[in-house]
Protein backbone atom coordinates (compact mmCIF):
# COMPACT_ATOMS: atom_id res chain seq x y z
CA UNK A 1 0.00 0.00 0.00
CA UNK A 2 3.16 2.35 0.94
CA UNK A 3 4.50 1.34 -2.72
CA UNK A 4 1.03 2.16 -4.18
CA UNK A 5 0.88 5.47 -2.36
CA UNK A 6 4.49 6.82 -3.14
CA UNK A 7 3.58 5.92 -7.39
CA UNK A 8 0.41 8.36 -6.56
CA UNK A 9 2.23 10.70 -4.84
CA UNK A 10 4.96 11.20 -8.04
CA UNK A 11 1.68 11.54 -10.28
CA UNK A 12 0.68 14.48 -8.77
CA UNK A 13 3.56 16.53 -8.18
CA UNK A 14 4.19 15.36 -12.24
CA UNK A 15 1.06 17.41 -12.80
CA UNK A 16 1.69 19.86 -10.33
CA UNK A 17 5.23 20.70 -12.32
CA UNK A 18 3.61 20.67 -15.90
CA UNK A 19 0.76 23.64 -14.12
CA UNK A 20 3.54 25.61 -12.70
CA UNK A 21 5.45 25.12 -15.95
CA UNK A 22 2.77 26.13 -18.52
CA UNK A 23 1.95 29.45 -17.14
CA UNK A 24 3.59 32.30 -19.14
CA UNK A 25 4.44 35.92 -17.55
CA UNK A 26 1.79 38.33 -19.40
CA UNK A 27 0.41 41.42 -19.03
CA UNK A 28 -3.19 39.92 -18.66
CA UNK A 29 -3.98 37.84 -15.49
CA UNK A 30 -5.76 34.68 -15.53
CA UNK A 31 -7.08 32.97 -11.71
CA UNK A 32 -9.21 30.08 -11.88
CA UNK A 33 -12.11 32.33 -12.26
CA UNK A 34 -11.06 33.63 -15.24
CA UNK A 35 -10.19 37.65 -14.07
CA UNK A 36 -7.83 39.59 -16.79
CA UNK A 37 -7.40 43.28 -17.66
CA UNK A 38 -5.64 44.66 -20.94
CA UNK A 39 -3.29 47.54 -20.72
CA UNK A 40 -3.16 50.17 -23.10
CA UNK A 41 0.39 52.24 -23.48
CA UNK A 42 0.94 54.60 -20.64
CA UNK A 43 0.95 57.68 -22.40
CA UNK A 44 -2.73 56.76 -23.75
CA UNK A 45 -3.64 56.40 -19.80
CA UNK A 46 -1.90 59.54 -18.74
CA UNK A 47 -3.63 61.32 -21.70
CA UNK A 48 -6.79 60.37 -20.55
CA UNK A 49 -6.35 61.20 -16.97
CA UNK A 50 -4.81 64.91 -18.31
CA UNK A 51 -8.15 65.31 -20.39
CA UNK A 52 -10.35 63.41 -17.23
CA UNK A 53 -8.95 65.12 -14.41
CA UNK A 54 -11.23 68.50 -12.82
CA UNK A 55 -8.53 70.14 -10.98
CA UNK A 56 -6.59 70.18 -14.50
CA UNK A 57 -9.59 71.83 -15.87
CA UNK A 58 -9.91 74.72 -13.30
CA UNK A 59 -6.11 75.04 -13.33
CA UNK A 60 -6.88 75.77 -17.38
CA UNK A 61 -9.76 78.36 -16.78
CA UNK A 62 -7.96 80.04 -14.46
CA UNK A 63 -5.10 80.54 -16.85
CA UNK A 64 -7.36 81.76 -19.53
CA UNK A 65 -8.85 84.45 -16.92
CA UNK A 66 -5.34 85.34 -16.19
CA UNK A 67 -4.36 85.86 -19.74
CA UNK A 68 -8.01 87.89 -20.27
CA UNK A 69 -6.93 90.15 -17.05
CA UNK A 70 -3.64 90.63 -18.58
CA UNK A 71 -5.68 91.88 -21.96
CA UNK A 72 -7.44 94.26 -20.04
CA UNK A 73 -4.57 95.99 -17.78
CA UNK A 74 -2.50 96.37 -21.28
CA UNK A 75 -5.55 98.42 -22.22
CA UNK A 76 -6.13 100.38 -19.27
CA UNK A 77 -4.76 103.51 -20.53
CA UNK A 78 -7.51 103.69 -22.96
CA UNK A 79 -10.06 104.39 -20.82
CA UNK A 80 -8.41 108.53 -20.59
CA UNK A 81 -9.57 108.64 -24.04
CA UNK A 82 -12.81 108.57 -25.65
CA UNK A 83 -16.16 110.19 -27.40
CA UNK A 84 -19.21 111.82 -25.10
CA UNK A 85 -22.60 112.26 -26.19
CA UNK A 86 -25.67 113.47 -24.88
CA UNK A 87 -29.41 113.68 -25.59
CA UNK A 88 -32.54 115.35 -23.73
CA UNK A 89 -35.97 115.98 -25.14
CA UNK A 90 -38.40 118.04 -23.14
CA UNK A 91 -39.90 121.19 -22.72
CA UNK A 92 -37.58 124.42 -22.20
CA UNK A 93 -38.16 128.22 -21.52
CA UNK A 94 -36.59 130.29 -24.13
CA UNK A 95 -36.19 133.96 -22.86
CA UNK A 96 -35.23 136.33 -25.71
CA UNK A 97 -35.04 139.76 -25.79
CA UNK A 98 -35.28 142.28 -29.04
CA UNK A 99 -33.12 145.47 -28.23
CA UNK A 100 -33.78 146.86 -32.24
CA UNK A 101 -35.42 149.78 -29.94
CA UNK A 102 -32.79 150.81 -27.32
CA UNK A 103 -34.84 153.08 -25.52
CA UNK A 104 -37.81 150.38 -25.27
CA UNK A 105 -36.59 146.70 -25.08
CA UNK A 106 -39.05 144.07 -25.77
CA UNK A 107 -37.92 140.95 -23.61
CA UNK A 108 -40.01 137.73 -24.16
CA UNK A 109 -40.57 134.45 -22.55
CA UNK A 110 -41.63 131.27 -24.61
CA UNK A 111 -42.24 127.68 -23.83
CA UNK A 112 -40.96 125.21 -26.53
CA UNK A 113 -40.67 121.73 -26.94
CA UNK A 114 -37.29 120.46 -28.45
CA UNK A 115 -34.45 117.89 -28.24
CA UNK A 116 -31.13 119.24 -27.52
CA UNK A 117 -27.89 117.26 -28.21
CA UNK A 118 -24.37 117.05 -27.88
CA UNK A 119 -20.94 115.32 -28.83
CA UNK A 120 -17.83 115.90 -27.94
CA UNK A 121 -14.14 113.76 -27.28
CA UNK A 122 -12.47 113.91 -24.40
CA UNK A 123 -8.79 113.42 -23.47
CA UNK A 124 -7.20 112.83 -19.80
CA UNK A 125 -3.64 112.77 -18.69
CA UNK A 126 -3.89 111.11 -15.30
CA UNK A 127 -0.20 111.24 -13.94
CA UNK A 128 -0.99 107.66 -11.96
CA UNK A 129 -1.79 105.96 -14.67
CA UNK A 130 1.07 106.74 -16.45
CA UNK A 131 3.45 105.62 -13.66
CA UNK A 132 1.48 102.52 -12.83
CA UNK A 133 0.84 101.22 -16.07
CA UNK A 134 4.05 98.90 -16.74
CA UNK A 135 3.85 98.11 -13.19
CA UNK A 136 -0.10 96.71 -13.56
CA UNK A 137 1.36 94.81 -17.33
CA UNK A 138 4.35 93.04 -15.25
CA UNK A 139 2.25 91.79 -12.45
CA UNK A 140 -1.10 90.83 -15.07
CA UNK A 141 2.45 88.90 -16.43
CA UNK A 142 3.71 87.47 -13.55
CA UNK A 143 0.06 86.11 -12.55
CA UNK A 144 0.05 84.38 -15.98
CA UNK A 145 3.18 82.99 -15.53
CA UNK A 146 2.40 81.56 -12.48
CA UNK A 147 -1.18 80.17 -13.18
CA UNK A 148 1.00 78.44 -16.01
CA UNK A 149 3.31 77.13 -13.38
CA UNK A 150 0.60 75.76 -11.28
CA UNK A 151 -1.30 74.06 -14.13
CA UNK A 152 1.84 72.17 -15.20
CA UNK A 153 2.57 71.12 -11.44
CA UNK A 154 -0.73 69.71 -11.47
CA UNK A 155 -0.12 67.56 -14.87
CA UNK A 156 3.05 66.65 -13.10
CA UNK A 157 1.19 65.03 -10.14
CA UNK A 158 -0.94 62.95 -12.52
CA UNK A 159 1.53 61.93 -14.74
CA UNK A 160 3.60 60.76 -11.89
CA UNK A 161 0.56 59.36 -10.19
CA UNK A 162 -0.62 57.97 -13.31
CA UNK A 163 2.92 56.06 -13.76
CA UNK A 164 2.96 54.50 -10.17
CA UNK A 165 -0.20 53.54 -9.86
CA UNK A 166 0.08 51.66 -13.41
CA UNK A 167 3.15 49.84 -11.66
CA UNK A 168 1.23 48.93 -8.51
CA UNK A 169 -1.54 47.02 -10.67
CA UNK A 170 1.54 45.51 -13.33
CA UNK A 171 3.26 44.00 -10.04
CA UNK A 172 -0.18 43.11 -8.25
CA UNK A 173 -1.18 41.66 -11.61
CA UNK A 174 1.80 39.85 -11.50
CA UNK A 175 1.69 38.75 -7.65
CA UNK A 176 -1.68 37.53 -8.80
CA UNK A 177 -0.46 35.54 -11.53
CA UNK A 178 2.08 33.78 -8.88
CA UNK A 179 -0.69 32.87 -6.26
CA UNK A 180 -2.97 31.53 -8.86
CA UNK A 181 -0.24 29.11 -9.79
CA UNK A 182 -0.02 28.24 -5.61
CA UNK A 183 -3.27 28.07 -5.10
CA UNK A 184 -4.18 25.36 -8.55
CA UNK A 185 -0.75 23.83 -6.44
CA UNK A 186 -2.41 23.61 -3.32
CA UNK A 187 -5.41 22.33 -4.46
CA UNK A 188 -3.63 19.16 -5.77
CA UNK A 189 -1.58 19.10 -2.60
CA UNK A 190 -5.26 19.06 -0.65
CA UNK A 191 -6.59 16.25 -2.47
CA UNK A 192 -3.07 14.73 -2.00
CA UNK A 193 -2.93 15.10 1.86
CA UNK A 194 -6.36 13.99 2.23
CA UNK A 195 -5.62 10.46 0.27
CA UNK A 196 -2.76 10.14 2.57
CA UNK A 197 -4.64 10.76 5.62
CA UNK A 198 -7.45 8.55 4.73
CA UNK A 199 -4.71 5.81 4.08
CA UNK A 200 -2.94 6.44 7.03
CA UNK A 201 0.19 7.72 5.31
CA UNK A 202 0.16 11.09 7.79
CA UNK A 203 0.04 11.71 11.17
CA UNK A 204 -3.11 13.92 12.28
CA UNK A 205 -0.62 16.85 13.14
CA UNK A 206 1.54 16.29 9.83
CA UNK A 207 -2.51 16.80 8.59
CA UNK A 208 -3.67 20.01 10.40
CA UNK A 209 -0.14 21.58 9.35
CA UNK A 210 -0.55 20.94 5.69
CA UNK A 211 -3.95 21.80 5.78
CA UNK A 212 -3.01 25.11 7.78
CA UNK A 213 -0.24 25.15 4.79
CA UNK A 214 -3.32 25.30 2.25
CA UNK A 215 -5.25 27.49 3.97
CA UNK A 216 -2.57 30.16 4.72
CA UNK A 217 -2.18 29.81 0.19
CA UNK A 218 -5.96 30.44 -0.37
CA UNK A 219 -6.04 33.80 1.93
CA UNK A 220 -3.03 35.12 0.58
CA UNK A 221 -4.33 34.57 -3.11
CA UNK A 222 -7.45 36.31 -1.97
CA UNK A 223 -5.63 39.30 -0.41
CA UNK A 224 -3.93 39.48 -3.76
CA UNK A 225 -7.11 38.85 -5.62
CA UNK A 226 -8.54 42.43 -3.54
CA UNK A 227 -4.79 44.59 -4.14
CA UNK A 228 -5.30 43.68 -7.80
CA UNK A 229 -8.74 45.35 -8.12
CA UNK A 230 -8.25 47.69 -6.07
CA UNK A 231 -5.04 48.86 -8.23
CA UNK A 232 -7.47 48.40 -11.35
CA UNK A 233 -10.59 50.39 -9.86
CA UNK A 234 -8.00 53.37 -8.91
CA UNK A 235 -6.09 53.86 -12.05
CA UNK A 236 -9.62 53.64 -14.43
CA UNK A 237 -10.62 56.48 -11.30
CA UNK A 238 -7.61 58.34 -12.83
CA UNK A 239 -8.39 57.76 -16.38
CA UNK A 240 -11.46 57.84 -16.46
CA UNK A 241 -12.80 55.03 -18.41
CA UNK A 242 -12.85 51.11 -17.59
CA UNK A 243 -10.35 48.34 -18.23
CA UNK A 244 -10.99 45.46 -20.05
Amino acid sequence: MKGKNNIILILILLLQTLVCSSQGTTNTIKSNNNYKVLLPKIEILIDSAINHNAMIKHREKEVLAKKNDGRRWKNYWTRNFGVRGEGVYGTFNKFSSNESDITNPVNSLATVNQYNYNVGVYFRIPVEDILNQKKREGRAKIEIEQAEDFLEYEKQMIRERVIRVYHELILHQNSLEILTVNLEGSEIQSKMIELEYQNGVLELNEYARMKNIITTIKIEYEKGKSRFFTSKLILENIIGFKLN
